[in-house]
């Protein structure tokens, strides 16, 4: 009996121990400048267009939230909030993560900008202090009578935080 609960506690130990390494361990680090090109396949009313864009784009990450800012320029800037989703085998070089733009609510197509956006990308990193990193992948808008998606292609052009909020003002 005895030896049947110092197993049980040796493996209660051991899995403690996995979990709690997991659960403080690093997760990659987006925060920088990045150079890409967004690419927006739109539909409005009937009408298709493809418009690709090379913005300023700037991350902030604490943790695992993420900040993102979109800059197009002439005073267009979009910021979304999100959040990281680390590897389970890599979780500081490699992941996902979600991003939401600030505004959007629960009125799909809503009369009132900005877009109502969410999308998903996938990360692979190099532990800092390197600069090499990419991510890449898609959103979904719907603003007004205007419904699209956007494909997100970025790699990393410095480091240093911008100072980019990770949560949207309310």
């Amino acid at each position: 009996m005895i030896l049947h609960l110092l197993r049980i506690s040796i493996f209660t130990a051991a899995l403690l121990g996995v979990h709690s390494s997991r659960a403080t361990g690093q997760v990659f680090d987006l925060t920088g400048a990045w150079a890409g090109k967004l690419t927006c396949k739109t539909a409005n009313a009937g009408v298709k267009t493809v418009v690709s864009t090379t913005p300023a784009v700037t991350i902030s990450q604490n943790g695992n939230a993420i900040g993102v800012r979109v800059d197009f320029g002439a005073g267009v800037v979009e910021q979304y909030t999100g959040l990281a989703n680390p590897d389970g085998k890599k979780p500081d070089t490699k992941g996902e993560f979600g991003l939401i733009r600030c505004g959007t609510d629960s009125v799909a197509g809503g009369t009132v900008p900005p877009a109502d956006e969410i999308g998903r990308f996938t990360v692979t990193t190099k532990p800092a202090p390197a600069i090499k990193a990419t991510f890449k992948g898609t959103s979904v808008f719907s603003e007004a009578q205007r419904i699209g998606t956007c494909s997100w292609k970025w790699t990393r052009t410095a480091v240093g935080d911008p100072g980019v909020a990770t949560s949207c003002a309310s």
